[in-house]
């Protein structure tokens, strides 16, 4: 099942702190489980994402960019991170970067 969800990453060091991390490796993006806003900005219920630890975190740069809404504009995404957790209480998903996951790996 495929699972899209769109939100700028954002520092949260009291998040880091609870979990017992410096946040460097990190992303963390803002996440309320109840009500989200679709592409026109209207609220609506959030989709769970339980099931999504281990998935991908796309970075599609600015996509907000006026270049970038031409209609023959391609969009390339990169492999920014693995998603590991969601925080309800803290309304935020936290996804470890790509960079850790690979030098672990030994990959450079």
């Amino acid at each position: 099942m495929s699972w899209k969800y769109s939100a700028s990453v954002k520092p949260n060091d009291q998040l880091a702190r609870k979990l017992g991390i410096s946040g460097q490796d990190h992303f963390f993006l803002d996440f309320d489980s109840k009500h989200s806003r679709d592409a026109d900005g209207k609220i609506v219920n959030s989709i769970s994402p339980v099931g999504a630890s281990g998935g991908p975190l796309i970075d599609m740069g600015c996509i907000a960019n006026p270049e970038n809404l031409a209609p023959d504009r391609q969009l390339a995404g990169r492999l920014a991170g693995i998603l590991i957790e969601h925080k309800d209480s803290d309304k935020a998903i936290v996804a470890v970067k790509i960079g850790l996951v690979l030098s672990r790996l030994g990959i450079k």
